[in-house]
């Protein structure tokens, strides 16, 4: 008489009287078939689409309209920039470099008021 014991997808054939089977550590499961083709798949494909991308991207036809597209970009953001400050500073609010410099300036008035703290916070050493 035979016994068929399903264990973790695989199938154990036992003569009767013959000691169980351990199960193996090293048991492959579906899942781990389907992961495993998937990292296949998905490594072969970052491989291939990134040499694509080099090579098209080192193109001097892109290259080319990127730069001057991104310098375009970057002229019309510091024109909105300054644009900003003018409207802010003549409606009377703060504009972004008095913002940045007032910060600066507390910070170090924050810092000097700590190194005051540790100085008083010292033990006194009197000397006679």
């Amino acid at each position: 008489m035979l016994h068929c014991n399903m264990d973790a997808g695989a199938t154990l054939v036992r003569l009767p009287g013959s000691p169980s089977p351990k199960p193996s550590a090293n048991v492959t499961t579906g899942a781990d078939v389907l992961r495993d083709g998937w990292k296949r798949w998905f490594d072969a494909w970052e491989s291939a689409t990134a040499r694509a991308a080099e090579h098209t991207l080192r193109q001097s036809w892109l290259l080319e309209p990127s730069g001057m597209l991104l310098t375009g970009a970057m002229r019309v953001k510091a024109l909105s920039d300054r644009m900003t400050d003018a409207w802010l500073g003549a409606l009377g609010f703060s504009t972004r470099t008095e913002q940045l410099r007032m910060q600066h300036e507390i910070n170090t008035l924050h810092s000097r008021i700590l190194d005051l703290q540790e100085q008083l916070d010292a033990p006194r050493t009197e000397t006679p």
